[in-house]
């Protein structure tokens, strides 16, 4: 029995709308492709691809032979019926305009093909999103979809489970019979916990009313080390946290000089930030591409370390002088006074302030206002409407992040680019969606995480760990070195539980 935080919603992979949805959804679904323990991108319900030489078209053959939970033969129609689902005009979930751009049909016997409007290299990774049964949901609109009991209490997919039932305190997953690789687990049990008190679900694990429990705060780690019976694994994530500069709306007479960003940039001690408030459970990391990542730059994360002397003098040499009387530095007298906005949950506001600590010390008055996640997206990160920001983002496995810091991006989007004149940055971002092999990829991120590093745009802290305990009676469970959350069920047809004695 695993304790998850969150009330999971629709059980389909194509209406997720929170993390707990999302890891019981990646035990039922299967996706065309994965990502394997060294971080490549390989089939699933694909058996294999090709890309065509100007890389704007993906062939994929189907893997032959696979069922649907319910005995019903998988194919390319299932494919193809998922894919026009997303498309739909009726299908009004976040990012659905990304999949109206890309042209999805038949190829030969066993094969879907995508074609693109632009190279984009990481494309198959794009695809691990679960393909859903063409012979349940044929003829319905998404939002018929969406309340169907086939995405809740009769949730089936080519994954190792389906559901069994769900009450107010638990989803209980049966084996798929006929699943490939068949889960040694005849059940897992899925018992919930309210995400406003996560507390509970570690209770659980340490009174054995649980056997796993993931996700868990650095500073409740502590209280798991040294249980008999429990073991914690740790994996790096790919997540990235930053402070924002605004060099163009509110922010623009503090942040508009490159000089002025980098000196604060040298200013922040991350390895003091993550062992006061992540007990160390985090990497220290300077790019915006996280440590875990294949593409991360140990030679731009050391270009411009930690230096408050440095720091301090280069404030000065942009005409930022401290007055003697508030100890706060001012430039043609305005006072170097600014505000950061962070989300009100552990870890962030502790971030933001010991941030705000460290930035006093060289003479910068930093006010930190907390907020609600969903209140800082719409308000303040969606509308520019800040000075600094201090941000937290999952960005996968791959590292393009043409979406994230493209001066070409909506600018209504997540976007960090804003006006700036971009040029070599834009560049590199486009050249690693052009180019398709890892090395060529490779050499353009490196350069784009060297040239961000002397830009700054932003101060990039640290990238997190999940933790996972698991209760010593579920033997088997392993995850790979770096994961996305629900990655941590990826080998769960591995696990057991001695039944005997």
């Amino acid at each position: 029995m695993e304790a998850l935080v969150g009330q999971p919603t629709v059980l389909n992979p194509l209406f997720e709308t929170n993390d707990s949805t999302r890891d019981v959804n990646s035990l039922i679904y299967q996706g065309l492709t994965s990502v394997d323990a060294q971080q490549n991108v390989v089939g699933v319900l694909a058996s294999d691809w090709s890309v065509s030489p100007d890389h704007l078209t993906y062939t994929f053959n189907i893997r032959e032979g696979v069922k649907w939970a319910d005995g019903q033969p998988f194919g390319p129609d299932d494919v193809l019926f998922t894919f026009h689902i997303l498309q739909d005009l009726d299908y009004q979930q976040p990012g659905a305009d990304v999949w109206r751009q890309v042209g999805v049909g038949a190829g030969g016997p066993g094969q879907v093909v995508f074609t693109l409007r632009a190279p984009e290299a990481s494309f198959p990774l794009t695809l691990r999103v679960g393909i859903i049964p063409k012979h349940i949901y044929a003829g319905m609109a998404p939002a018929q979809i969406a309340s169907s009991p086939y995405s809740g209490v009769r949730a089936f997919g080519t994954g190792p489970f389906k559901v069994g039932s769900i009450n107010q305190l638990a989803i209980t997953l049966d084996r798929n019979p006929n699943a490939v690789p068949q889960p040694y687990l005849d059940h897992l049990v899925l018992r919930t916990y309210p995400a406003t008190d996560p507390q509970l679900a570690i209770r659980a694990v340490l009174s054995g009313a649980a056997d796993l429990v993931g996700g868990i705060q650095p500073q409740e780690v502590d209280t798991l080390l040294g249980r008999t019976g429990l073991t914690v694994l740790e994996a790096r994530m790919f997540t990235n946290s930053f402070v924002s500069f605004n060099p163009d709306g509110d922010g623009k007479s503090f942040f508009n000089d490159p000089k002025v960003r980098l000196a604060l940039v040298q200013a922040v001690d991350r390895q003091k930030i993550v062992s006061e408030v992540l007990a160390g459970r985090a990497d220290a990391d300077p790019n915006p591409i996280p440590t875990a990542g294949w593409a991360y730059s140990a030679a731009a994360a050391a270009l411009h370390p930690y230096d408050a002397i440095a720091a301090a003098k280069n404030l000065e040499s942009a005409g930022w002088v401290v007055d003697a009387a508030t100890k706060v530095r001012a430039k043609k007298g305005t006072p170097f006074k600014v505000t950061m906005v962070a989300a009100d949950s552990y870890p962030n506001q502790q971030i933001a302030e010991a941030i705000a600590r460290q930035l006093l010390a060289i003479g910068i008055q930093v006010d930190v206002k907390p907020f609600p996640a969903s209140k800082l997206l719409q308000d303040y990160l969606l509308t520019h409407k800040y000075q600094m920001a201090l941000i937290s983002i999952d960005v996968g496995p791959d590292p393009d992040q043409y979406w994230l810091w493209h001066s070409g991006m909506d600018p209504g989007a997540l976007n960090f680019a804003y006006a700036r004149g971009w040029g070599i940055i834009d560049k590199d971002l486009e050249d690693g969606r052009a180019v398709v092999d890892p090395p060529s990829r490779l050499a353009v991120y490196i350069d784009f995480q060297m040239v961000m590093a002397d830009v700054a745009p932003a101060i990039f802290l640290y990238s997190g760990h999940y933790v996972y305990a698991v209760s010593q009676r579920v033997h088997g469970v392993h995850v790979n070195k770096a994961i996305e959350p629900s990655d941590r069920f990826q080998y769960v047809t591995d696990w057991y539980v001695n039944t005997s004695g």
